[in-house]
């Protein structure tokens, strides 16, 4: 008797053997998609989870940046006020300033001509009480009297001609109201010639001997004070100083 592959259905019809396996392997298959549907559902909703928390980041990111850029721009803000404050005070200040220069300026004329007016009464004092001075102390004797002259464009305080032990000399003064040195304790003879007195009577001099080429020259400093420091200096260059209240 022959087997057959056929199984009997419901209604006395007969299914074969090989579509019941094609529908098995086709309910595997869905089965197997249904898995993979559920598993990119998974993994979608993952995805989306991430991005709605990357969203809210933004968002949290966008909103710190706001109010950092609300404080920027009051501290801006702040700073062009700052600002103007600052441009305001220094008109401010380049207006005293300049009043302050205007002050100065008119002191100097006064004080200017104060000193000045002081400086030549020192002179006018000198002038008469030098010559005596001079013999009694310093073996000079001058012939005529002591003039203020210009040399070469130099102006000379002293300018005075007589004699020592009878030989000529010609004597060149510089008057100043005090003397004294910047380092009083320095000893460098170059550092000391470079004194603004010194130089200033060093002109002088050189002024005076293009005229008076071959005379011997007398260096002297007439001032009100000079401190000890000075007078050392002065006398190791053989510079006579003659303070005010020694006549």
């Amino acid at each position: 008797m022959q087997k057959h592959n056929n199984i009997e259905d419901g209604n006395n019809g007969y299914v074969r053997k090989s579509d019941l396996i094609e529908i098995k392997e086709m309910i595997i298959e869905l089965a197997h998609n249904q898995k993979e549907m559920l598993y990119e559902q998974r993994r979608f909703a993952d995805e989306l989870r991430i991005l709605s928390y990357g969203q809210r980041r933004l968002e949290d990111e966008q909103r710190r940046f706001a109010d950092e850029q609300r404080k920027t721009n009051q501290e801006l803000q702040e700073v062009k006020q700052s600002q103007a404050r600052m441009e305001k005070t220094l008109d401010l200040t380049v207006t005293k300033v300049d009043s302050l220069e205007r002050k100065v300026g008119s002191l100097d004329v006064k004080y200017g001509g104060l000193s000045e007016s002081l400086g030549y009464v020192l002179e006018n004092e000198a002038y008469r009480a030098l010559p005596a001075f001079l013999k009694r102390n310093y073996g000079l004797t001058i012939t005529g009297k002591f003039k203020r002259r210009h040399f070469k464009g130099v102006e000379i305080n002293f300018f005075g001609e007589g004699t020592r032990e009878g030989t000529p000399v010609v004597i060149v003064g510089e008057a100043k109201q005090k003397l004294q040195l910047v380092d009083e304790k320095s000893k460098d003879p170059d550092r000391l010639r470079k004194h603004k007195a010194f130089k200033q009577l060093e002109r002088s001099v050189m002024a005076v001997r293009s005229v008076h080429k071959g005379d011997e020259i007398v260096r002297l400093f007439i001032t009100h004070f000079a401190t000890e420091g000075f007078l050392k200096a002065a006398s190791d260059m053989d510079i006579i100083v003659i303070q005010s209240f020694e006549w």
